[in-house]
């Protein structure tokens, strides 16, 4: 999946937490969530925005997923 907008996109690559964002904080939570859901993220920026493409391996259908 890829998501882009017009903004101003990431000043420099987003760092890695160790740990989720504090409760408290205003942001974070969407990168930090995308990195825990998914096999991989790409964070690219550009002269008109930036894009954020995910890659989700979901289970072979028939397949029971454990909960």
């Amino acid at each position: 999946m890829t998501v882009a907008d017009t903004g101003v996109g990431f000043p420099e690559v987003p760092p890695v937490r160790s740990g989720p964002p504090s409760p408290w904080s205003d942001g974070g939570r969407g990168l930090f969530l995308i990195r825990k859901l998914t096999q991989s993220v790409r964070i690219t920026n550009g002269a008109t925005g930036c894009t954020v493409t995910i890659t989700v391996v979901l289970p072979a259908q028939g397949l029971a997923v454990a909960a």
